[in-house]
């Protein structure tokens, strides 16, 4: 009988198990993968995604009006006490949706801070179309705030119903609060991302958009949908965020001013 046959001095045939890089360690195999796949990412739209994120969880958990309540409690008495965990929230949301993404964008390899929408572009265009919009939307405004769940939502904070004092610091610090938002989605996170993934940076911004609405009503969260392409597109058509900000502010101060009116006149009157 032949040694091959006996399997004793035969050698490994070309389809043995040891020679097929199938039963090799994966692991090599698969940190090569992994190498390749990082070669590949876009820096600027990956780092604009992971900043943005983080700014959401650190918002979340710790940079809202409930965060305050824990942290200070009653620090800050009387009415003022009612508007402070607004003004805390939106000076977190400063600090986390514009202070951060700008000192990011400004250590970014291959980003400049003035690529991220932070100038006024095409300011002709943005104006026009600020001006057409609030046209068309301000009236809408209007009737929905005699809608009661409109009329019971907004102000958010309740203590802005009870002087005009505070009605305007509330508001400053709202207006505020929205240019940081802006800049996040529709500045730094749109222009990293589009050099990448094109007008689809558009959608990929409104889908974190319309998440956060949720808590607000139903109707307003849908329109955050809509909402967030319309001034996604905007923005990269002017090459600026500051158009979606205005129109944002203009829409939410004119919300609150007009279901907060009856109870300041009626305070200021008495």
């Amino acid at each position: 009988m032949s040694g091959q046959e006996l399997g004793s001095n035969a050698p490994p045939s070309e389809s043995s198990p040891a020679l097929q890089p199938e039963a090799r360690a994966p692991v090599g195999g698969l940190w090569g993968e992994i190498r390749d796949a990082l070669s590949g990412i876009h820096i600027p739209g990956a780092l604009a995604a992971t900043v943005s994120t983080v700014a959401l969880i650190v918002s979340h958990h710790h940079g809202n009006t409930g965060s305050y309540r824990r942290a200070f409690g009653g620090l800050i008495g009387g009415q003022m006490g009612e508007v402070a965990p607004y003004l805390y929230w939106f000076g977190a949301s400063v600090a986390l949706y514009l202070l951060l993404p700008l000192f990011a964008a400004a250590l970014t390899p291959g980003l400049k801070v003035r690529q991220t929408g932070i100038g006024l572009g095409d300011w002709r265009t943005g104006l026009a179309a600020t001006a057409a919009v609030l046209l068309v939307f301000l009236p809408i405004v209007f009737v929905a705030s005699r809608m009661p769940a409109f009329a019971g939502h907004y102000p958010l904070c309740s203590g802005a119903r009870k002087a005009w004092s505070l009605f305007l610091v509330y508001e400053l610090a709202y207006a505020a609060y929205f240019v940081a938002w802006e800049y996040m989605y529709r500045g730094y996170l749109l222009f990293s991302l589009e050099k990448s993934m094109g007008k689809m940076a558009v959608f990929a911004q409104m889908m974190p958009f319309a998440i956060i609405h949720f808590g607000k009503p139903e109707a307003e969260t849908f329109g955050a949908i809509i909402a967030g392409i319309f001034l996604g597109l905007l923005a990269l058509r002017t090459r600026s965020f500051w158009y979606g900000a205005i129109i944002h502010i203009a829409v939410a101060v004119t919300m609150d001013l007009l279901t907060a009116w009856g109870p300041l006149t009626r305070l200021s009157q008495g």
